[in-house]
């Protein structure tokens, strides 16, 4: 058989297979467990189809034939991309609030526009399993770029090892990429245990499933006479072989064993089914593939493939995705734009010859600049969110914590924020300058999780009304002072930052100083993505465990307390089921993450906050220096507790203050802080002579 490039149906069939697959796992995990396979099923087609659409193509130069290669690629791969991502990026604009779901859309989005998400994603440890990978509209863009930036080697291998002498350099080139396919097999394998979102994301790791794609092109004379020659049973055996393969794949779920090995089950069973499809295409079971329907569906995979998760993420942040009349009404939307795209945008741009009237050093970065101006605007879209949403959240100030920008100042003070290192603890420093009257003498240390974030607004007016620094500290999910269990049962990442702050503040605390701890310390009842079933599954401290975490307290809070300084806990504020900011606008309050709702019993939120309380009550009754200050009875003084008050929000989400709570809480905290920080001025003043 002639290794010349030849159009197979049966491959369009099999990119149906892996679309639908993706689409499945993505629509509902447990519809199809593996069903993220596809991916590596589409990387292996890949390199198959890529390697065949320049077979015997001759050229007098690497520059020239990389010219080719590139033009190619633009035409087939960027109008219907960016085509998809500037259109999400309106609607995500539009319907998508702002959130620690969504910090990472923008990022995303825009690298995405020249194959670069894979790396956005992989170094902020964004796993395509986690809840946070699930709402952002651009994660699906990560295999993009890894075949976008395997086309940057491609050319290159396939000129040196194989251009000009197929015959002669066949060999050598299925050498060559084979032994870069092993390499990055085995790297996958290391990664794939010590740093899995690299793994995953990057190229290095995924080398070997576009190569395995690429050799079986190369060697396509070495194999296909033998597979020609088989008889009809012993075909039958092999294509079987190779649709088991895939079909376990499919039934693998999501684990630390994937990519490695489990990977290597759907790129050996795509190997097989393409290597019996070229060979014999008119066998029934190869025939299957090439049937009008599968042959479509391939047709527009990769425009179904682009469209339906930004269509899924729409609908999980809008009305849901829980219901089966979502489902199938996100199915539908996402089939039409994919076939509105493969008709209006793919085909139309492989018709438009642009490389044929303009030369390929023209075209390539007319391209390029046409790429950029429309990143430019999508960039600018991002940036204008908060004007152009339709979401209430849009009012930044009353939803958000950390997003006010101008504050008045009783003072007169300007605030300089700083984000810096110090001791090796990574703070965020509000200095108040250009004050009028003297400045604080004390520093206020704001130390906890990510609530201590969450009160941004509060601490922030506080050092602009005082003259008083602060400089905050916040570890996700990790108090510093927990009291719900001791630290030791608390995860490595967590000690560490125990260990690294206690010594931190050991070094830095003076006698003026302050020490504000608050974190969540109660079990949630729910959070932003509504993974959490409605009802809290586990416990605060029982009463076993209290004279653990008082004592741990006690000798972590020793070295800042014998300094002279103070230390004032945040008792548990409350908690509720279902998040605000996901849930107030018309195109969201019927989704399901809503339906536990906005209140609270009062009484049941105070028995579930009692452990904690009277932990941090008897630590204050053996420190002088300790404190509590409790903001529950001015975020609940009714009988039933609300994430509202007078029609704006309390909450942000489930546990976390918005801007219009660090508002409402500010004036008690400030006068108690103050009284605290006078207290410890008098009680360090030397004594009169």
């Amino acid at each position: 058989m002639s290794a010349k490039s030849r159009y197979f149906p049966g491959i369009d069939g099999l990119r149906a297979v892996a679309v639908l697959s993706v689409l499945l796992y993505h629509l509902h995990e447990t519809y199809l467990p593996g069903g993220y396979f596809g991916v590596d099923i589409f990387f292996v087609i890949s390199g198959f189809v890529v390697t065949g659409s320049v077979a015997g193509a001759r050229f007098d130069s690497l520059f020239q034939f990389q010219g080719h290669f590139y033009a190619r690629r633009i035409v087939r791969i960027m109008p219907a991309l960016v085509f998809c991502l500037v259109v999400t990026a309106v609607v995500g604009t539009l319907f998508i609030p702002s959130s620690w779901l969504s910090n990472m859309l923008a990022k995303t989005g825009l690298a995405a526009f020249f194959g670069g998400s894979n790396i956005v994603l992989a170094i902020n440890n964004d796993e395509y399993f986690s809840p946070r990978a699930a709402f952002n509209p651009f994660v699906h863009t990560w295999s993009l770029g890894v075949e976008e930036q395997f086309y940057l080697l491609f050319p290159i291998l396939i000129y040196f090892f194989h251009h000009e002498r197929p015959g002669a350099k066949t060999t050598r080139a299925v050498a060559v990429i084979s032994a870069l396919s092993v390499i990055s097999f085995v790297l996958c394998g290391l990664l794939t245990w010590y740093r899995w979102e690299y793994a995953f994301y990057l190229i290095p790791a995924r080398f070997w499933e576009l190569g395995a794609g690429v050799v079986l092109y190369l060697s396509m004379n070495a194999w296909a006479p033998h597979i020609s020659a088989l008889s009809p049973q012993k075909y039958n055996l092999g294509f079987i072989t190779g649709l088991l393969l895939v079909a376990i794949s499919f039934a693998i779920p999501a684990s630390i064993f994937s990519p490695f090995p489990a990977a290597l089950v759907p790129v050996a069973g795509t190997a097989c089914l393409i290597a019996f499809i070229v060979a014999q295409p008119g066998r029934a079971l190869a025939g299957q593939f090439a049937k009008p329907a599968p042959v479509f569906v391939g047709k527009i995979s990769y425009s179904l493939y682009l469209w339906h998760w930004p269509t899924f993420v729409v609908f999980r942040w809008t009305v849901g995705l829980d219901q089966i009349q979502t489902c199938l009404a996100a199915v539908a939307i996402a089939v039409l734009l994919a076939i509105t795209s493969y008709w209006i945008v793919e085909q139309p741009a492989r018709r438009f010859q642009w490389q044929k009237r303009l030369s390929v050093a023209k075209f390539i970065p007319a391209s390029l600049a046409v790429v950029l101006v429309i990143t430019g605007a999508t960039a600018a879209v991002f940036k204008y969110k908060s004007t152009l949403t339709l979401s209430v959240t849009g009012n930044t100030d009353v939803w958000y914590p950390l997003a006010r920008k101008s504050v008045a100042s009783a003072k007169d003070c300007r605030i300089v924020r700083s984000d810096v290192v110090e001791g090796g603890v990574p703070l965020t420093i509000w200095k108040p300058t250009e004050c009028q009257g003297a400045l604080s003498a004390g520093i206020v240390y704001v130390v906890g999780d990510s609530h201590a974030s969450a009160y941004t607004t509060m601490v922030r007016q506080f050092a602009l009304d005082t003259g008083t620094t602060v400089k905050v500290y916040s570890h996700e999910g990790c108090a510093f002072i927990p009291l719900d269990r001791p630290i030791a049962e608390h995860d490595s990442a967590c000690r560490k930052s125990h260990q690294a702050i206690a010594q931190y503040l050991k070094d830095a605390i003076k006698p003026h100083d302050l020490v504000f701890l608050p974190s969540l310390r109660l079990p949630r009842f729910g959070n932003q993505w509504g993974d959490i079933d409605g009802e809290s599954k586990a416990s605060t401290p029982a009463a076993q465990n209290q004279a653990a975490v008082v004592a741990e307290a006690m000798q972590l809070l020793a070295p800042i307390t014998q300094l002279g300084a103070r230390v004032e806990f945040e008792a548990p504020k409350p908690i509720f089921r279902s998040p605000p900011f996901r849930c107030s606008d018309w195109f969201n309050r019927d989704n399901a993450v809503c339906t536990p709702g906005f209140s609270m019993s009062r009484e049941d939120l105070e028995k579930l906050r009692t452990p904690v309380l009277a932990a941090m009550t008897e630590l204050a009754a053996k420190n002088s220096k300790i404190s509590v200050w409790d903001p529950f009875p001015l975020l609940c003084p009714d009988q039933t507790c609300r994430s509202f008050r007078d029609g704006k929000p309390l909450f942000f989400d489930a546990d976390h203050l918005s801007g219009f709570g660090n508002d409402l809480l500010y004036g008690n905290f400030s006068k108690n802080t103050l009284a605290l920080m006078g207290s410890t001025r008098s009680a360090n003043a030397e004594p009169s002579k």
